[in-house]
């Protein structure tokens, strides 16, 4: 369109025909009701979008609490038995190697 305009131009000295005045307003009407199309972002805005995105993203992880590691495991217990005759028994229960122990 920009093309036909700039051929057409009156101040160039060229005159239209009605006939061609008429075919080219019709042509300039229809393109000003068609919906614009959009023109593409430029090269700033998308590194800037992706700046901000960078930063958020950068910004939740260091404020997001961390998560808890494993527990250590709990102390073992430690049970003592002493007998009637004196015979003692030492139970560790939480170890996997529990073991009695007599003295």
């Amino acid at each position: 369109m920009r093309d036909l305009l700039r051929e057409h131009d009156p101040a160039t000295g060229r005159e239209l025909s009605s006939f061609d005045r008429a075919a080219m307003r019709a042509r300039l009407v229809a393109a000003a009701e068609r919906p614009a199309a959009g023109r593409p972002l430029p090269r700033w805005a998308l590194a800037a979008a992706t700046v901000v995105a960078v930063v958020f993203f950068v910004w939740t992880e260091v404020r997001l609490p961390e998560t808890p590691t494993a527990a250590s495991p709990p102390a073992p217990t430690r049970i003592l038995l002493t007998a009637p005759a004196g015979t003692r028994i030492l139970w560790f229960v939480g170890t996997p190697d529990a073991k009695e122990l007599r003295s």
